[in-house]
């Protein structure tokens, strides 16, 4: 067996210097690698080297040692008289972590720092309580570590990628870059630090040069599926959802169970308003894992696709799993405002407000409803709180001019749609209240020339908005009011025949 671990520690030895794979070796291949180094100095304490020569044994020769092992058990027996051996307590730790997520290792940390307060040179130590440090958030003590082992290591190129990680997470991108291009240096495959390098250069905007990287991860390792939807959220972003999808579908190719990715599916046939195929997409995501987020992605979709009756049910089926969502509650009131049911609606604002008081979509769209229903000193109590909330919403001040309008309030109509437009220069809906109101208050010169003003502005802007606006002066005809100059404006601005 000795002679074994010599041949075995000085065959890696020669392997690594030829590939340069150790550049990349994980703690547990780092360590691996360490002990055999260790036993073939034969340098350690007799117990410990025919622990550690049968723990070699059982890994090269089964692939594999549980925490229930006989060996493990004796490991346990000898630690108990000798806990101070660091060496043993390496092999516990590696036994410990062998086929688990670094995620899992948390329970570790104090065997860990035990191990450093004794030796804070090992290597692997070092690297495997800076792994622990980054996935549970504490970026700058991993970050330390990573540098500990760089320091030891100069040319690891596996520390540099989860340093650069690091670096990433406490908004120092450009360090990251280094990190990663001294990675990749390091080892030029190194595929995972071109995906990680690509998604740093997409944080710093730099979207066309992250594509550049990530189909170099995917040039090296055509089965890695991180780099597809990567590039697939890269061009969504760019506003070119086809290729979007292909690259999407290429993920999906790779792992077709991956939730996330039907979830990215769905918004993006939903951001074409390709409704129906982003139905199913969310449906996929429902019969997987029926989420509210999903129940709730798809309720939005029927909604805006003019199935009001499933989205209603989508809403609900949210609600049963997150009976105080607020957002959901809202929704709920939007369906059934689209149906015209407005008092059911107003019940759900009122539910959505309780949870959140400051919630100013609520507000207006409970307003919207008691404008419907002709309760427009109501209307203005909603939108008059809402604008305590967001002095600035557009959305607030063009309503609350509307409803001033409806009111007889046509100086306060002026006033809130001249606010909103400030606000939102291409509020449409604000400029010809503010016409109507002129018109309304007998200035009918200035009407004219304002809803002229307006008209050639909206032309200009390529804005379809006049239909509302010609709405509103075919009602005031209908009530006989200010019917000839109405019907003047009609028909020789907006060249329509009442």
């Amino acid at each position: 067996l000795k002679h074994g671990i010599s041949f075995l520690a000085s065959g890696m030895s020669l392997k690594n210097q030829g590939d340069h794979k150790d550049r990349l070796f994980d703690y547990a291949d780092l360590e691996l690698t360490q002990i055999l180094s260790l036993l073939n100095t034969q340098t350690l304490l007799p117990d410990e080297q025919l622990l550690g020569s049968r723990f070699v044994k059982e890994i090269i020769i089964n692939g594999h040692l549980s925490e229930q092992s006989k060996l493990n058990n004796e490991i346990d027996k000898y630690l108990r008289k000798n806990s101070k051996s660091i060496f043993v307590n390496r092999l516990k730790i590696y036994i410990y972590c062998l086929g688990k997520d670094p995620r899992e290792f948390k329970k570790l940390v104090n065997s860990l720092d035990k191990l450093l307060d004794k030796d804070s040179s090992l290597v692997s130590i070092n690297l495997l309580k800076g792994e622990i440090e980054y996935y549970a958030g504490y970026y700058m003590e991993g970050l330390k570590k990573f540098s500990t082992v760089i320091r030891a290591m100069p040319d690891y190129a596996f520390a540099y990628n989860y340093r650069a990680l690091c670096y990433n997470n406490i908004s120092l991108p450009y360090m990251a870059i280094e990190d990663f291009d001294k990675a990749i240096q390091l080892y030029p495959d190194f595929d995972i630090a071109y995906n990680n390098r690509g998604n740093t250069k997409t944080t710093m905007d730099l979207k066309r040069e992250a594509i550049i990287d990530y189909k170099k991860a995917i040039e090296i390792n055509p089965n890695f599926e991180w780099p597809y939807y990567n590039i697939s959220l890269v061009y969504r972003d760019l506003n070119k959802p086809d290729s979007a999808l292909i690259y999407n579908q290429n993920a999906l190719d790779l792992t077709p169970n991956n939730i996330i990715l039907y979830r990215d599916r769905g918004d993006i046939y939903y951001e074409k308003k390709d409704y129906g195929e982003a139905i199913n997409n969310y449906t996929k995501c429902i019969n997987m894992q029926p989420a509210a987020i999903y129940y709730v992605r798809r309720g939005n979709t029927y909604f805006y696709n003019d199935k009001t009756e499933q989205a209603i049910q989508d809403f609900k089926n949210a609600l049963t799993l997150n009976k105080k969502n607020a957002y959901v509650i809202n929704r709920l009131g939007d369906c059934y405002r689209q149906q015209k049911e407005y008092s059911k609606a107003i019940a759900y604002y009122d539910t959505t407000i309780v949870l959140n008081p400051k919630d100013k979509y609520a507000f207006v769209s409970k307003a919207l409803c008691y404008n419907y229903l002709d309760k427009n000193i109501d209307a203005r109590s909603c939108l008059i709180k809402a604008l305590k909330i967001d002095s600035t919403y557009t959305s607030v001040l063009g309503n609350l001019g509307w409803v001033c309008y409806c009111l007889g309030d046509f100086d306060k109509c002026i006033y809130y749609s001249q606010k909103a437009i400030n606000y939102e220069e291409d509020a449409y809906y604000a400029m010809f209240n503010i016409a109507l109101a002129t018109l309304r208050k007998g200035n009918f010169e200035e009407s004219k020339s304002l809803y002229r003003k307006y008209i050639n502005y909206s032309n200009e802007h390529k804005a379809d908005v006049s239909k509302g606006a010609i709405e509103d002066l075919q009602n005031l005809i209908r009530q006989n009011i200010l019917t000839d100059q109405a019907s003047y404006i009609l028909k020789n601005l907006f060249d329509v025949t009442q």
